[in-house]
C-alpha cells in the first residue's frame, strides 16, 4: 500500500522570497497570501463538502510521528519545484478574511497597520472581533475558500464527548451558563469596586507555578482574560509570556471543565488569529530565528500538538497556524542552524495533523464487516434517545480471551464498547421489552410480566421538590405508594441504590431524562422518597409537576462513567506494558528503574521485627525533608544487604525469608519483572506475600521514588473498601512514612490520620504550591457559598410549600378574591386561639391525626422486629459506593438550623406542620415511642396529601362558589392548585440562580481535585479503590506512580485496571485468584458470550503469561482442605493445620446435611430462600453455643439474599448477637473457626443457578478453619454440577454426607447419638449434651434438675430453683425464697403491743416493738381544735388540712386550709375592663381589690412603625427583633429591625439617560421621576411597558395582556398607560394609579412603608418612590432613636443598682425625740433581716443582666427599673431605722421616717406596715409630701424637721406644723391616732377586726 504524503506547505522562496520580504507593510502581506487563498479554492470546496457529509469523529488515534526518512525527501529541491509548480492543487489556507466587495483585505484607512516601538510586532486594527458585518461573511459556505474562524463542531473541545438529540441542546444550555455565570461575576467586580489585571508581573508569576494552578487563575475571570488576549494583539511580548505561560497551563489535565471553558475563550477573543499574525510576521522576517522567537515557535506547537490530541475536531480553529507553521519550519529545516527540538515536535505534529484529516475523509466510507462500524471514541458515555428505543443491535466483539489483540484501538474498542453495553443494554432491552408489552396489551398479565424485565419500572413518578446536596442541585422524587412498593422489603431490595441510573420519560420513552440516584435514607424510601441528580443539563420546568414513568437499572452508572471515559482518553503510547496487554508478549522485562540499580536490600524480609522510616512530606509540606531514621539490622540478615536481584542464584535462602517454596518463588519474580502475576489460593497468604514485597521495595524506595521535585509514589489499588484497609493497615504497621489512603470514609480508626481529608487540614503559605491551590479552593468555595445560599433557602422553601399547610392570609392571591372571602365568610363554626387558621379548619386537619393515631396504633402492636444484624450484599454494595465516594471534607451544603426553619415557617405563613425528627427529644416510654410513630405518620400523610398528583384545573376552580360545600378530596385537589401556582414564582428564582450555582458547583470540585493532586504528589504510598482511581484518573496520570499493586486484581473488571495505569508506570503487580470471584457484570449475556467476566489477571494466565501460584495453605484442617483441593490439584497443607482439636459435640469436623425440601422465591429481589435449611442452620448454631463456642467464632454463611433474610428471623438477638450471618460474596478474604454453609437450591426444575460456577464455591467451601458443616441437596447439585458431583462421591466415601447431623454427648460419649434430621431433633440436646438429668450435688445439698449440659459443669454459676429449707427465727419460720437467693429477715406476721403508746399492732416477725413505728390514727387534738390525721407513729401535723370557710375583706367567701387562714388571700377572679379594652387577668388579692391591675398579657399584635406585628404583651411593645427587611440595589441591613440601619453610602444608582442622582444611596434623590418611556426590548421582543432607567416589568402587554389589563385601580387597560415594577413581590401596578396611592398619607400610621396595592408586601426597593421611602425610613430611625434613647444610660444605671446595693444599714438617720422605751417597736428586730434586703438586691441585679444581654433595651425599661430600685431601696431604709434607732427606754422617743411618695406597690406599702408595726393613724407627710411616721402615741412632742427637705414638722404638746397633715394613703387612717376620734375608735373598720 502506498503511503500518503502529508500535506505539503508553502514556503516563500527565491523571487517569492524576496517579493514577501520587499511587502514592508501588512495589508501587502495580507494580499500576498490572499493571492494564495483565491489559488486554493477547489481544493477548500471540496474539504468544506466532505465535512458537511461527515459525522466527524470527536477524538481520534493519536498518530505516530513522522518518518524522518520520508520527511527529508519531501524537502528535496525536486519536490520543492513541483510544489511551486502546483499551487493550484497545494495552497495553504489562507490566514486572513477577505473583503468580499472589494476582493482584498480592506479599506486602507480602516486596516493601517502600524509597528510598536520595537518594530518586531505590527499592532493590528483589524482583529475579527472588530470586522465590519457588512464587508466580511463571517460563516463559510461551500464556495468560499477563506478559515472560518467561528467553526463549532458539535463536540466537546476538549473532551471530544459528542452529544446527541436532547444533550446537543445541553452543550449549547452549558456555553449559555458559563458566559451568564461569567457576567455575574463581571457585575459582583463593579458592585465591589475592583477590577482584575492579568499584567506581565501576573504572568511572569504564573510561570513558575503547577499547570493546574495555572489554568484556575486565567479562568478565575473571564473579562480579565479577555482584556489579556486583547493585549496579546498589540504587544509583542506580552504574547511571547503569555504563550508561555499558556503552553504550561496546557500540561494540565486534571481540570477538564476547566480546560473546555479555557479554550472556548480563546476561541471566541480571536487568539489564534493573533497566533497567525504573529506567524506572519515571523516568516516575513527571514530564516534565522531569535532564542525568544524560537521559544515562542515551542510554545505554539506544544499548544496546537495538546489541544489536536484532546480534541481533533479543533483542527479547523487552528489549521492557518498549522500551514504558517509548516512554512517556516519547511525552510528552516534546510539551513544548518535550523532548531532539531522544533523540527522534531513540528514533525509530531504534522503527522499527527496528516492522521486527522485521513481520518476525516474517510470516516464516511463504508468499513470491513470485521472492523467497527464507528470511533468508539465518538460515543458519549450516556446513551442517546435514538440509541434506546432502537430496534439495531449494538456492534461487539468478544473479550479475546486466547490470543492477542490487534492493536491498541482494537483492543481499547473491545473493551469499551462491552464495558458500555453493561449498563445500557438492561435499559435499551428493558424499555424495548415494556413497550412491546404495552403495545400487546396481555389480558391482565402486564404487571406479572413487567416485573421479570431486566428493568424495573415505576408509573406516576413526581419530582416533590428540588434539594441542595454535595452533588448540585437535585430532586427528591415521589413513588407512586401501591400495595406492591408498600410491601417491598427497602432494607435488603436492590431497588434505587445509591448510584443507579434511572431513565424518567412522560411520553412512553419517545423522549426522556438520565437520572442518578444520590440519596436514599431507609426512612424516605419506606415513604416512597428518594434523591436523584440529573445527568444533563435540565430545566427546573422541565420536571416540575409532571408525572413519570420510570425505569431503573442497577448498573453503578459512577463507575462506568469515569472508566468509559477515561478509555476514550487513551492514545496510541500511552498505555504501559502494552506489549503484555494487547499482544501478550510472554517475554517479561525487569523494571526499568532497575536496569541502572540492579541490587536490592533485602535485609527487612529477614529481620522481620524491623519498622521502615521515611521523611514526612505530606505533614511537613512546603518544609524541608527531613532524614530517615538508621536502622538497627541483626547480623544474620547482613548477607542481603546488597542483592543482585536479577541473579536468583545471589539471593538468601527461602528459609532466611521466612518463605515456604512458592512464596519464596512469587517475591523473586514480583521483584524481578516489570509485569509479575500471582495467583493465592484460600488460605496460602496472598495479602502476606504483597506486604513482603511492598516492604522490600519501600527499604529500596530510593531506587523507584524519583527526586524531591518530582516523586514517583506507589499506587495499591483494591476491589473493595475492606481489601484496602487491611491491606494498608498491614504497610501502616512497618512503614512510618507518607502513606495516603484517597477515596471514601475508612472505616479503620488506624488510617484515619493516613486519610486524605485529614491532610487537606493542613493549611499552607500561600508562597507554595499547595498555599496557592489553596487559596484558590477556599475561594471557589466562598463564590459556591455565596450561591448555594441563594438555591437553598428557595429550594427549603419549595419543599415546605410541598410539605406543610400555607395560611390562608399567604395563599390570598393565589386563591382569588371571590374564594378566599368564601373561606373566611362563610365558616359556621367557633373561633378559638390566638393561632386559629381557617384553612386548617377547611382542610380537615383533625381528621388525618385521627387516621395517623390509627397507623400509630396498629404499628405500636406489631411485634417488634429483634433479630440479628445481616450483611447482604445489597448492604455491602451501598456501603462501597457511597463510602467509595470522598467528599466529608469537601463542601457539604449547609442544612437549615431549627430557628432558621422557624424563621422560614414565619415568613411564607406556615400554620401547620410537623416537628422533623431533630426537633423531637427521644422517647422511652410506650406512650412516647408511640407518639413518635404518630408524628411520622402524621407527616407522611400530611405530604403526601399535598404533593398528590392529583390538581384541580383552573376552570374547575372558577366554577366554585362556596368552598366549605366542597368534599374532603375535592378541597384538597383545589389546595395543591393554590399550592401549584405558588411554587411556580419559586421555580423562576432557582431556574435563575441555576446555571450559576453548577458552573460555581464545578469550578469548586476541580479547584479541589487540583490540591488533591498537589497531596497526592508528596506521597510515597497511595491506597484506593478501583472506582476512585477511575476519578483520579487525571490526577494519577500527572503523578505518574512507578509502582502499581493490585489486591484483588481476578474480581476486577480489566476495564478498571486498564484505566488505573499511567503512560509513566514501569512496574505492574497483579495479586489474586481467578478460580474465586471473578468480576460480576450486570447483563449475563455479556459474560457468557463475550466474555467480559474474564478478568485481566485470568486473560494473561490463559494466554501462558508467566506466573506464580501459592501452594502451601495455612488456614484449613486437612479434611476441609480435601474439599477445594479438587479446585487446586497442587494445593497442600501446613503442618500447623494438622494439630486444630475437632469440633465438641458432633460426629464429624466436616459434614454434609443432605436433604430434599424445595426452596421458594421471592420475586423482587430475585433470589430464593429455603425455609428447612434456614430452621436447621439455627438451631446447629445453638448447638454449638451451648458447646462453649463463642458467638463470633461462628459465622453462616448463604448463597442467595432471599436465605440471609429467612435465617435472620430464625435467630433472636437475645440469643444470637454475636453471630455473624452473611453471604458469601460478602465473605470474600475472610476466615472463621467454625462455618455453617446453606446452599438453598432445591427444586424440580433442574436448576442450581450460580452454584454450578466453581469459583463461587471455591469461595464457600474455603472459609473454614476448624469445623465446617453445608446443607444442600447434594444429589440435585451432583446432578448439574461436576464438582459437586466429585464432592459429593468423595463425602460419600468418607460417610461424611448423611440427612442427619450426629450429635454426641459430651458427658456421656458412650450413650447413642442424637441424629439431628429436622431443626426440631436439636431440641432433644435441650442443653447441649443429652436427655438425661444432671443429677449432680450442688454445694447446697439439692441435685442439679437441669437436662444434661455442657456448660457450667462446675455449677458456679448455677441456681438452685429448690424452695430454701432454713430456719429463719427461735419460733421455727422457714425461709420462702428459692434456694439461690439470700435469705431475708423472718416477715410472718405476729400481733405485739407497742410499749410507745400501747396500740396492739401486726407486724414482722424480726421487727423489735420498741423500733416499730406505730400504723394506728393519731388521737391528738392540734392548737386549732382539730385532730391530727397522721399515724401514731409519725409526727403530729403541721399544717392542718381540715376545709373552713372564711370571708376575706372584699366580701368574697371562701373554702381553704385551716392551716392558711392568716396567709390565705382571695383568689377570685379580678374580671375589671382594662384601658386596652381586654380583661384583667389578675385576682381580687393581685389586684388589691381593684386599685391597682396586673399588667395585660394578652399578645399584643399591633403594627409596629417598622411594619412587623409586636409580639409582645399589651402596650409594652419594645423594639421589634425581627430580622431587618430594608435592602436597596446595593446590600442589605443585617441588623435587627429594632436597631438603627446603617444608610448606604453607595453613589444612587437611579439614572437613566435623560437624569442622573449624584446623591448618595440613603439622601433623597436629586433628580425628578423619568416619565419617558422604556425602550428595552422584553424576551419575547415586545417593548417595555415600565419607565426609563427603571427596572423593566416581568409582564408584556402583548404576551400577558390579561394579567397587565386586569383591573385593580382602573386605568390598567389605557392604551397609554405605563407600569412599575415593584421589586419586593414583583407585582406590575399601572404608574399614574400607583403614585398617587404612594403620596397619600395615613392618618392612623403616618410614619410606616407603603405596602403593595395587591398583596400588602412592604415597598422597600423601588427607584422611583426612593425620595418616599428614603423619607419613611428617616422618620423611622428618629423614632427607633426616640425608643432605645440614650445608650449611655444603662452606665448611670448599673451604678444606680451595682454601686448603691440595698443593704439594710447603709443609710443611717437617727431622730431622737425621747426616752421612752416601746415595747411594739423593739420587736421589729426579729422581723428584718439582711437576707431580705440581699434577695432584693440579688433580682435586681439579674432582671439588669438581662437587659444588657438582649440586643438593645428602651431608655423607658432602664428608667423603669432605676425607679423601682430606689423606691425599694427606700422602703428598707425605713425598716433599718426602726431595727437600729429604738435601742433606749425613753418614754418621749419618737422616729420620723420619710418616703419619697408612694412610688411603691400595693404589696410593698402593706410590707412597710407590717414591718414598722404601728396602727392607724401615726403616718403623716410634710408640706412637700414627704411621708413619715410617729411613734409613741402619735402626736408630736418636739419640735423637729422632715429629715428629707428639712421641713417644719412638728412643735410641742402633739401638734404638727402647719401644711403637715395625715397621710391615709398609707394606712387608710381617717383620723390621726393621737385625736379623740381615734380614741373613740373611728380609725377601725368594725367589718375587719382581724
Amino acid at each position: 500500500m502506498e503511503p500518503v504524503k502529508p500535506r505539503t506547505y508553502l514556503r516563500p522562496t527565491g523571487k517569492s522570497r524576496e517579493k514577501w520580504r520587499g511587502r514592508q507593510n501588512i495589508e501587502e502581506r495580507k494580499s500576498y497570501v490572499e493571492e494564495v487563498n483565491n489559488a486554493n479554492g477547489n481544493e477548500d470546496k471540496q474539504d468544506e463538502s466532505d465535512r458537511g457529509r461527515q459525522d466527524w469523529s470527536s477524538k481520534g488515534a493519536r498518530p505516530k510521528s513522522v518518518n524522518a526518512k520520508k520527511f527529508q525527501s519531501e524537502k528535496s529541491p525536486a519536490f520543492a519545484s513541483n510544489r511551486r509548480n502546483s499551487h493550484s492543487a497545494h495552497r495553504p489556507h489562507s490566514a486572513v478574511l477577505r473583503n468580499e466587495k472589494t476582493n482584498r483585505i480592506g479599506g486602507e484607512d480602516q486596516y493601517t497597520c502600524k509597528r510598536q516601538e520595537n518594530d518586531r510586532f505590527p499592532k493590528r486594527f483589524h482583529s475579527i472581533t472588530n470586522a465590519n458585518k457588512d464587508n466580511f461573511d463571517i460563516r463559510r459556505t461551500g464556495s468560499e475558500s477563506q478559515l472560518n474562524f467561528n467553526y463549532r463542531d458539535k463536540t466537546d473541545e476538549v473532551s471530544g464527548r459528542r452529544y446527541n438529540g436532547r444533550v446537543s441542546t445541553a452543550e449549547s444550555q452549558i456555553q449559555s451558563k458559563r458566559n451568564n455565570y461569567n457576567a455575574d461575576r463581571k457585575d459582583k467586580e463593579v458592585h465591589t469596586g475592583r477590577k482584575i489585571v492579568l499584567g506581565f508581573p501576573f504572568l511572569k508569576n504564573l510561570i513558575g507555578n503547577d499547570p493546574g494552578y495555572i489554568v484556575l487563575e486565567l479562568t478565575k475571570n473571564k473579562t480579565a482574560l479577555k482584556e489579556c488576549l486583547k493585549r496579546t494583539s498589540e504587544n509583542q511580548e506580552f504574547l511571547e509570556v503569555f504563550l508561555q505561560a499558556l503552553s504550561k497551563a496546557y500540561l494540565c489535565r486534571t481540570t477538564p471543565g476547566l480546560m473546555i471553558e479555557l479554550f472556548e475563550t480563546l476561541k471566541d477573543a480571536s487568539f489564534f488569529d493573533s497566533v497567525v499574525f504573529l506567524l506572519i510576521d515571523i516568516l516575513g522576517k527571514g530564516l534565522k530565528l531569535e532564542s525568544t522567537t524560537e521559544q515562542m515557535i515551542k510554545n505554539i506547537i506544544q499548544i496546537i500538538t495538546i489541544q489536536l490530541t484532546r480534541n481533533p475536531s479543533s483542527l479547523f480553529v487552528v489549521s492557518r497556524a498549522c500551514t504558517l507553521l509548516g512554512q517556516i519550519i519547511d525552510g528552516m529545516s534546510k539551513e544548518t542552524f535550523a532548531n532539531k527540538e522544533i523540527v522534531s515536535m513540528f514533525q509530531d505534529l504534522a503527522g499527527q495533523k496528516e492522521t486527522l484529516e485521513k481520518e476525516q475523509k474517510t470516516s464516511s466510507g463504508l468499513k470491513s464487516s470485521r472492523k467497527p462500524p464507528d470511533d468508539y471514541r465518538q460515543y458519549s458515555v450516556a446513551p442517546s434517545i435514538s440509541e434506546i428505543t432502537s430496534s439495531d443491535r449494538p456492534f461487539l466483539r468478544q473479550n479475546k480471551v486466547e490470543g492477542e489483540y490487534d492493536d491498541l484501538d482494537h483492543y481499547l474498542d473491545v473493551q469499551f464498547r462491552l464495558l458500555r453495553e453493561d449498563f445500557v443494554g438492561p435499559l435499551r432491552e428493558g424499555i424495548t421489552e415494556y413497550i412491546k408489552i404495552k403495545t400487546i396489551k396481555q389480558d391482565g398479565n402486564d404487571n406479572k410480566s413487567i416485573r421479570k424485565l431486566d428493568i424495573k419500572i415505576y408509573e406516576n413518578v413526581s419530582v416533590y421538590t428540588p434539594v441542595i446536596t454535595e452533588y448540585g442541585l437535585c430532586y427528591k422524587m415521589q413513588l407512586e405508594m401501591t400495595n406492591f412498593i408498600r410491601r417491598v422489603n427497602w432494607s435488603v431490595s436492590r431497588r434505587l441504590m445509591y448510584g443507579s441510573l434511572v431513565c424518567l420519560t412522560d411520553n412512553e420513552f419517545n423522549t426522556f431524562y438520565l437520572a442518578t440516584v444520590v440519596g436514599r435514607d431507609e426512612m424516605d424510601i419506606t415513604n416512597g422518597y428518594f434523591i436523584v441528580h440529573f445527568e444533563e443539563d435540565v430545566s427546573v420546568h422541565d420536571v416540575l409537576h409532571k408525572v413519570f414513568q420510570m425505569a431503573e437499572t442497577s448498573a453503578y452508572f459512577e463507575s462506568y462513567r469515569h472508566v468509559l471515559s477515561s478509555l476514550q482518553t487513551i492514545r496510541e503510547g500511552d498505555l504501559p506494558f502494552e506489549k503484555y496487554i494487547v499482544h501478550c508478549n510472554r517475554n517479561i522485562d525487569p523494571p526499568l528503574y532497575l536496569k541502572s540499580v540492579k541490587t536490592l536490600d533485602l535485609r527487612p524480609l529477614i529481620d522481620q521485627h524491623i519498622t521502615l522510616h521515611s521523611e514526612n512530606r505530606l505533614q511537613n509540606i512546603g518544609t524541608q525533608i527531613r532524614a530517615g531514621v538508621s536502622h538497627q539490622f541483626t547480623a544474620k540478615s547482613f548477607k542481603a544487604k546488597s542483592v543482585n536481584v536479577l541473579d536468583k542464584n545471589s539471593w538468601p535462602s527461602k528459609e532466611l525469608l521466612h518463605l515456604d517454596e512458592s512464596q519464596y518463588e512469587a517475591v523473586q519474580t514480583a521483584l524481578t519483572s516489570e509485569f509479575s502475576i500471582i495467583q493465592g489460593p484460600p488460605g496460602t497468604g496472598k495479602t502476606y506475600i504483597g506486604l513482603k514485597i511492598v516492604k522490600a521495595l519501600l527499604h529500596n524506595r530510593s531506587t523507584w521514588l524519583g527526586s524531591e521535585n518530582q516523586l514517583r509514589p506507589m499506587l495499591v489499588v483494591c476491589f473493595t473498601n475492606h481489601a484496602l484497609d487491611q491491606f494498608l493497615e498491614g504497610i501502616a504497621a512497618f512503614f512510618k512514612g507518607d502513606i495516603l489512603r484517597v477515596g471514601g470514609r475508612s472505616e479503620s480508626e488506624t488510617l484515619r490520620k493516613f486519610n486524605l481529608k485529614h491532610y487537606r487540614q493542613f493549611h499552607q503559605s500561600v508562597k507554595s504550591h499547595l498555599g496557592k491551590l489553596q487559596m484558590s479552593k477556599k475561594q471557589a468555595k466562598q463564590e459556591l457559598e455565596e450561591q448555594s445560599e441563594k438555591l437553598e433557602e428557595t429550594a427549603i422553601t419549595i419543599e415546605l410549600y410541598r410539605s406543610e399547610v400555607i395560611g390562608e392570609n399567604h395563599l390570598r392571591e393565589q386563591m382569588g378574591i371571590m374564594l378566599y372571602n368564601s373561606l373566611i365568610n362563610n365558616y359556621r363554626g367557633n373561633i378559638y386561639g390566638k393561632h386559629f387558621s381557617y384553612i386548617k379548619k377547611w382542610l380537615g386537619i383533625k381528621h388525618i391525626e385521627g387516621i395517623a393515631w390509627q397507623q400509630a396504633e396498629q404499628a405500636f402492636v406489631r411485634k417488634e422486629d429483634n433479630y440479628v444484624n445481616i450483611e447482604d450484599n445489597t448492604k455491602q454494595r451501598q456501603k462501597h459506593m457511597i463510602t467509595d465516594f470522598d467528599n466529608e471534607d469537601g463542601y457539604s451544603m449547609k442544612q437549615k438550623e431549627s430557628f432558621q426553619l422557624k424563621q422560614i415557617r414565619h415568613r411564607i405563613g406556615i400554620v401547620y406542620y410537623v416537628k422533623d425528627k431533630m426537633e423531637t427529644e427521644q422517647k422511652t416510654t410506650d406512650e412516647e415511642r408511640k407518639h413518635t410513630l404518630f408524628k411520622r405518620f402524621l407527616k407522611v400523610l400530611v405530604m403526601r396529601k399535598i404533593s398528590d398528583v392529583d390538581v384541580m384545573s383552573e376552570e374547575e376552580a372558577e366554577r366554585i362558589n362556596d368552598v366549605w360545600r366542597l368534599d374532603h378530596n375535592t378541597k384538597w385537589r383545589l389546595y395543591r392548585l393554590w399550592v401549584q401556582k405558588l411554587c411556580l414564582s419559586k421555580y423562576d428564582e432557582i431556574e435563575a440562580r441555576r446555571a450559576q450555582f453548577e458552573l460555581a458547583s464545578e469550578r469548586y470540585r476541580e479547584a479541589m481535585m487540583q490540591e488533591d493532586r498537589e497531596i497526592m504528589s508528596k506521597a510515597s504510598v497511595i491506597g484506593m479503590t478501583t472506582s476512585c482511581a477511575a476519578r483520579y484518573q487525571a490526577v494519577l496520570r500527572d503523578i505518574s506512580p512507578r509502582i502499581v499493586i493490585v489486591e484483588e486484581a481476578a474480581e476486577v473488571l480489566e476495564a478498571h485496571i486498564v484505566t488505573t495505569l499511567s503512560k509513566s508506570c514501569e512496574h505492574l503487580i497483579l495479586i489474586g485468584d481467578h478460580k474465586q470471584l471473578r468480576p460480576n457484570p450486570n447483563v449475563y449475556r455479556l459474560a457468557i458470550r463475550y466474555k467480559l467476566d474474564v478478568s485481566l489477571f485470568e486473560r494473561m494466565i490463559k494466554n501462558n503469561m508467566t506466573f506464580n501460584c501459592l501452594k502451601l495453605q495455612h488456614r484449613m484442617r486437612p479434611s476441609i482442605s480435601s474439599l477445594v483441593k479438587h479446585i487446586y490439584p497442587d494445593l497442600s497443607d501446613h503442618s500447623s493445620v494438622t494439630s486444630y482439636p475437632d469440633i465438641k459435640g458432633v460426629s464429624a469436623n466436616l459434614f454434609l446435611v443432605d436433604h430434599e425440601n424445595e426452596e421458594k422465591t421471592d420475586d423482587d429481589i430475585r433470589s430464593y430462600s429455603n425455609v428447612y435449611e434456614a430452621q436447621y442452620v439455627a438451631e446447629l448454631c445453638r448447638y454449638l453455643l451451648l458447646q462453649g463456642y463463642e458467638r463470633h467464632e461462628i459465622t453462616i454463611l448463604t448463597t442467595y439474599t432471599g436465605q440471609l433474610m429467612c435465617i435472620r428471623k430464625c435467630m433472636p438477638k437475645d440469643q444470637f448477637n454475636g453471630v455473624k450471618v452473611t453471604v458469601v460474596d460478602n465473605y470474600q478474604g475472610e476466615e472463621n473457626k467454625i462455618i455453617i454453609l446453606s446452599l438453598v437450591r432445591s427444586n424440580k426444575n433442574e436448576k442450581i443457578g450460580f452454584l454450578k460456577t466453581e469459583n463461587r464455591i471455591c469461595v464457600a467451601l474455603s472459609r473454614a478453619k476448624y469445623g465446617f458443616y453445608i446443607l444442600g441437596n447434594f444429589s440435585h447439585l451432583a446432578t448439574h454440577s461436576t464438582l459437586w458431583k466429585e464432592i459429593t462421591e468423595e463425602m460419600k466415601t468418607k460417610g461424611w454426607i448423611e440427612n442427619g447431623l450426629k450429635l454426641y454427648c459430651q458427658n456421656h460419649p458412650r450413650d447413642d447419638a442424637i441424629i439431628a434430621v429436622k431443626p426440631d431433633d436439636f431440641r432433644k440436646a435441650p442443653e447441649g449434651g443429652c436427655q438425661k438429668y444432671c443429677d449432680i450435688r450442688l454445694k447446697c445439698g439439692h441435685v442439679c434438675k437441669r437436662y444434661c449440659h455442657v456448660l457450667d459443669r462446675q455449677h458456679e454459676t448455677n441456681q438452685c430453683k429448690e424452695p430454701c429449707t432454713r430456719v429463719l427465727c427461735e419460733l421455727g419460720h422457714k425461709c420462702p425464697q428459692k434456694c439461690f437467693d439470700k435469705c431475708r429477715p423472718c416477715t410472718v406476721p405476729l400481733q405485739k403491743f407497742i410499749p410507745k403508746c400501747g396500740h396492739q399492732q401486726t407486724i414482722p416477725c424480726s421487727v423489735e416493738p420498741e423500733k416499730y413505728k406505730c400504723k394506728a390514727p393519731c388521737e391528738t387534738k392540734l392548737e386549732c381544735g382539730h385532730q391530727c390525721a397522721n399515724e401514731c407513729g409519725k409526727l403530729h401535723t403541721k399544717h392542718c388540712q381540715v376545709k373552713i370557710d372564711i370571708s376575706f375583706p372584699c366580701g368574697h367567701n371562701a373554702s381553704i386550709c385551716c392551716a392558711d387562714k392568716k396567709t390565705a388571700k382571695c383568689q377570685h377572679s379580678c374580671g375589671a375592663i382594662l384601658k386596652c379594652e381586654h380583661i384583667c387577668n389578675g385576682t381580687c388579692s393581685t389586684c388589691f381589690m381593684g386599685k391597682v391591675h396586673q399588667p395585660c398579657h394578652h399578645k399584643c399584635n399591633r403594627i409596629l412603625v417598622c411594619g412587623h406585628a409586636c409580639n409582645d404583651f399589651c402596650k409594652h411593645c419594645p423594639p421589634c427583633k425581627a430580622h431587618c427587611e430594608n435592602r436597596c440595589v446595593h446590600s442589605k441591613c443585617d441588623k435587627s429591625c429594632g436597631e438603627p440601619c446603617i444608610p448606604c453610602k453607595e453613589i444612587c444608582s437611579w439614572n437613566c439617560k435623560h437624569f442622573t442622582c449624584t446623591k448618595l444611596c440613603s439622601e433623597p434623590c436629586n433628580r425628578p421621576k423619568c416619565n419617558k418611556a422604556c425602550n428595552k426590548r422584553l424576551k419575547c421582543k415586545h417593548s417595555c411597558i415600565g419607565f426609563c432607567g427603571e427596572p423593566c416589568p416581568t409582564l408584556c402587554k402583548v404576551c400577558d395582556k390579561e394579567k397587565v389589563t386586569e383591573i385593580i385601580f382602573g386605568n390598567e387597560d389605557h392604551k397609554n398607560a405605563r407600569f412599575v415594577l415593584l421589586e419586593d413581590c414583583m407585582h406590575v401596578i399601572e404608574s399614574r394609579a400607583l403614585d398617587k396611592y404612594m403620596h397619600m398619607r395615613d392618618k392612623a400610621n403616618p410614619i410606616q412603608l407603603k405596602g403593595c396595592p395587591i398583596c400588602k408586601t412592604t415597598i422597600r426597593k423601588c427607584l422611583r418612590y426612593g425620595n418616599l421611602i428614603n423619607q419613611i425610613l428617616e422618620d423611622i430611625e428618629r423614632v427607633k432613636g426616640q425608643m432605645i434613647g440614650d445608650t449611655g444610660i444603662i452606665d448611670r444605671v448599673s451604678h444606680q443598682i451595682l454601686r448603691n446595693p440595698i443593704i439594710s444599714g447603709n443609710v443611717v438617720d437617727r431622730h431622737r425625740l425621747g426616752n421612752v422605751r416601746i415595747p411594739a417597736i423593739r420587736s421589729m428586730k426579729e422581723k428584718i433581716s439582711n437576707a431580705y434586703s440581699e434577695r432584693i438586691q440579688s433580682a435586681f441585679e439579674a432582671r439588669l443582666k438581662i437587659l444588657m444581654n438582649g440586643n438593645f433595651y428602651t431608655e423607658t425599661q432602664l428608667l423603669s427599673v432605676e425607679n423601682q430600685h430606689r423606691l425599694v431601696k427606700a422602703a428598707v431604709d425605713i425598716r433599718y431605722r426602726f431595727k437600729t434607732n429604738i435601742e433606749k427606754t425613753t418614754v418621749d422617743e419618737r422616729h420620723l421616717l420619710t418616703l419619697e411618695g408612694l412610688g411603691i406597690t400595693e404589696v410593698e406599702r402593706l410590707q412597710i406596715i407590717k414591718a414598722v408595726g404601728l396602727p392607724k393613724g401615726h403616718w403623716f407627710k410634710c408640706p412637700k409630701n414627704h411621708i413619715y411616721a410617729i411613734g409613741e402615741c402619735g402626736g408630736a412632742s418636739q419640735r423637729s424637721t422632715c429629715p428629707e427637705c428639712k421641713s417644719d414638722i412638728g412643735g410641742m404638746s402633739n401638734k404638727l406644723a402647719d401644711g403637715n397633715k395625715l397621710a391615709p394613703e398609707m394606712d387608710g387612717a381617717a383620723f390621726a391616732a393621737y385625736s379623740e376620734e381615734a380614741n373613740n375608735m373611728g380609725n377601725f373598720d368594725l367589718n375587719n377586726l382581724h
